[in-house]
């Protein structure tokens, strides 16, 4: 992964008050729009997929967008792609800022799509705000995933990291 720029950061606010930060390479911005990633520094899951230390990660983000897009690559074959349902994104010289809404999707190579984290949301949010949270992800779903391919196209790894 070649870095473009150095000293950037994902900022992602959680629903607790706290907050997480990582370090990113950020490889492409354009108007409105900022493609980073990192080498991942532990071996993670997100639902049914087991990330490996290692791995690359893209992270595509776009300004004031409700969702967060995230691609995983193990040489030399895609492993996932993971939409995060999220608020206010903001693109920032420095960094990148948003907050978790809890609720994500999970799309797998050769057409797997699970909904992550439902239950952990209706604890925290209550029943009705999950289910509004993850009518809005469904709704944004299409366009999301199709500004995200455009994103990974316009920055020449498309068919690299898109499994879906």
């Amino acid at each position: 992964m070649a870095e473009e720029e150095s000293g950037f950061r994902e900022r992602k606010r959680l629903w607790d008050g706290g907050e997480e930060t990582f370090p990113l390479q950020v490889l492409r911005r354009g108007e409105g729009w900022l493609l980073a990633g990192h080498i991942t520094g532990r071996e993670y899951s997100v639902g049914p997929l087991r990330i490996p230390r290692g791995v690359e990660s893209l992270g595509v983000f776009v300004e004031g967008a409700n969702w967060v897009l995230y691609s995983w690559l193990s040489s030399p074959s895609p492993l996932g792609v993971y939409l995060n349902a999220a608020r206010g994104v903001e693109i920032r010289e420095r960094e990148v800022v948003w907050e978790d809404l809890l609720l994500d999707i999970l799309y797998l190579p050769g057409g797997g799509r699970h909904i992550l984290d439902y239950e952990e949301a209706v604890e925290v949010l209550g029943e009705t705000e999950a289910a509004e949270v993850l009518r809005a992800l469904e709704g944004v779903e299409r366009e999301a995933l199709r500004l995200s391919g455009e994103v990974l196209r316009k920055s020449g790894v498309h068919s690299r990291w898109w499994p879906i």
